[in-house]
């Protein structure tokens, strides 16, 4: 209901505008309307592009990190493989741990000498340690130091190195089992057996946790986008950044532990993230990346400033071309109003410019040629008027009393009745009952049954002049008689039958009046033996009955059916006139119909 008022209220405002105002205001409208809309389109489709794009790229960072430190693993397992290829490091482990101290000595440097290889090789590698009896063990660290009778076999990394059937076992980031400082370390352990497939010990490798950090720096990550590692569970084993949190938020663990890869968004750590993780087919390590939602809303308000900084050109151009627009289609108008005023003011002398040859240039061109037509018609009408006058004058001097002849046919009829001359008698009658008929213009629709009689006294008058040659017969039902009919409809169509039909035939005339009921209408049909009418000038009457402006050019002997036709089409309506059917030497029936119910 409110934006109904709203509607009216701005519909009435509308429309005290001038035209300019409307045309300018109008188009402005739809112009604004276009372009707010194909810039809003443009810019959601441009964020969601973008958000895509982000999308894409995180997942493929995410596996590439993944990759790296597959990558890295491989290398690790490599170097322990190393162990075995070692001459020096399997006589060392394969000695007698109650050699002399010599030997045991010898051993260490052997092993020592090992090892450093293996950091040379590895800047990372924080230590080795290999156990292969409580009493024979080997260790190099770079920092620390190793704690005193330490024994693993009690502890978890040992028992699931055990357990893992000659694979390499990696332990999360954690506290170094063996030494006594605090930076955290990745451990890979591995059994280590001889050449009989016996096993010896374990050798257990600490490298930096900080590798994780080197391995994501090089996928230059956004800084405020944030790492993080769990296992299998969902359990947080490594994190690029400080927290205490150790597991990922129940509302979404079950999105990571159920996928290998996937991408979500979460509120984690107080922030709304971009969350993509993938699995390590190596460690099942899952590694998550989290993207800072304002990176995307950063992005998102740059592609906004934009796409309105072209929407705010696009709407002075809209202006612009709303202004110029509405004063192209005003201005010829606005000069067509003042050339209608002076013409109001009876100035006929005015002719517009044409702007141009569109609808308002037609528009002038009409104008021109109204106001010259009107001066035109002023002077006909003046002249035709003092001709009017003098015609009158003349007319009244020629007129004969209808009255006059109409008694004079009466005397006529008695004279020959005096004299016995019947044809005399009866022709006088029946002419003077037509020239009452027709004289009498008080009524413009009569009784069907008027028009009958009309026709008879007309035929019978032409029997007398065709003598034995001319027969008529008239067949029509009850109901018709009463039907109103146009006056002096019949007996034109009549006349046109004797005249071209039956006169030209010269014996054995014959003429059918038919008029009955058919659903709503009364069909009336005309029809005679006569001449009939030739195919090419049946089809050119039949063009001209059929056009519209009542022209009655052609062939003059058949106006009287033209003007029939455009009269009934004038009173009972576009769809009723006279149809004609003919054969050529046979016979021509002319048909019409007219309303079952019509007031007389």
């Amino acid at each position: 209901m409110v934006w109904w008022v709203m509607f009216e209220r701005m519909r009435r405002a509308a429309n005290k505008l001038n035209l300019f105002y409307k045309i300018f205001y109008g188009t402005l409208a739809i112009l604004f309307l276009v372009l707010a809309l194909s810039s809003a389109a443009s810019y959601l489709y441009s964020q969601r592009l973008l958000e895509e794009k982000i999308s894409e790229k995180s997942i493929g960072l995410v596996k590439n990190i993944n990759l790296s430190i597959q990558d890295n693993i491989v290398q690790v397992d490599s170097l322990i493989q190393l162990t075995f290829a070692d001459q020096d490091v399997l006589s060392a482990l394969s000695s007698n741990t109650d050699g002399s101290l010599l030997e045991m000595y010898n051993n260490q440097l052997k092993m020592q000498k090992f090892f450093q290889q293996f950091i040379y090789l590895r800047h990372d590698l924080s230590s080795i340690y290999i156990y292969l009896s409580k009493t024979k063990t080997f260790s190099y660290y770079r920092d620390g130091s190793l704690k005193l009778d330490y024994d693993p076999t009690g502890e978890a990394w040992f028992k699931a190195t055990e357990a893992s059937q000659g694979k390499t076992v990696i332990t999360p980031p954690h506290l170094p089992f063996q030494l006594d400082r605090s930076g955290p370390v990745i451990s890979f352990s591995r059994q280590l057996t001889n050449y009989a497939g016996e096993k010896e010990g374990v050798i257990l490798m600490d490298f930096a946790a900080d590798t994780l950090n080197t391995i994501i720096n090089r996928a230059n990550l956004d800084p405020s986008s944030l790492v993080l590692f769990t296992d299998r569970d969902g359990t947080i084993i490594y994190r690029s950044f400080a927290g205490e949190e150790r597991a990922i938020d129940e509302r979404y663990r079950s999105k990571i532990t159920l996928q290998d890869t996937g991408q979500f968004t979460a509120d984690l750590f107080g922030s709304r993230y971009l969350v993509t993780f993938h699995t390590s087919q190596l460690t099942g390590w899952k590694l998550l990346t989290l993207t800072p939602y304002k990176l995307i809303a950063m992005e998102g308000n740059r592609l906004l400033v934009i796409n309105a900084l072209i929407a705010f050109g696009g709407l002075l151009l809209a202006i612009l071309l709303a202004y110029y627009f509405s004063k192209v289609v005003t201005t010829p108008i606005r000069k067509l109003n003042k050339g209608m005023t002076t013409v109001k003011r009876g100035d006929f002398d005015i002719q517009l410019e044409v702007p141009a040859n569109d609808e308002v240039g037609q528009l002038v061109q009409n104008f021109n040629s109204m106001t010259a037509t009107i001066k035109k018609l002023i002077v006909e009408k003046y002249e035709e008027t003092l001709e009017r006058k003098e015609a009158e004058y003349k007319y009244l001097q020629s007129q004969i009393n209808p009255h006059f002849i109409n008694n004079t046919l009466q005397t006529i009829s008695s004279i020959a009745a005096v004299y016995g001359i019947k044809e005399i008698t009866q022709m006088s009658k029946q002419l003077g009952d037509m020239l009452r008929y027709g004289i009498n213009m008080s009524q413009k629709m009569v009784p069907f049954f008027k028009e009958v009689q009309n026709v008879i006294n007309y035929l019978e008058i032409q029997k007398v002049r065709f003598k034995d040659f001319l027969e008529y017969s008239i067949d029509v039902e009850e109901e018709v008689n009463m039907v109103g009919v146009t006056k002096l409809i019949l007996q034109p169509i009549v006349e046109n039958a004797i005249i071209h039909g039956i006169q030209g035939k010269g014996k054995e005339g014959m003429i059918w009046i038919r008029a009955f009921v058919r659903d709503d209408r009364i069909v009336v049909e005309v029809e005679d033996n006569g001449l009939g009418i030739a195919p090419d000038q049946l089809r050119i009457l039949k063009e001209e009955l059929d056009m519209q402006n009542g022209h009655t050019g052609g062939d003059k002997e058949r106006i009287g059916l033209k003007n029939i036709h455009q009269r009934m089409k004038y009173v009972y309506g576009p769809d009723y006139g006279l149809q004609v059917e003919s054969e050529h030497g046979v016979r021509t029936k002319v048909t019409f119909h007219i309303p079952r119910k019509m007031g007389t």
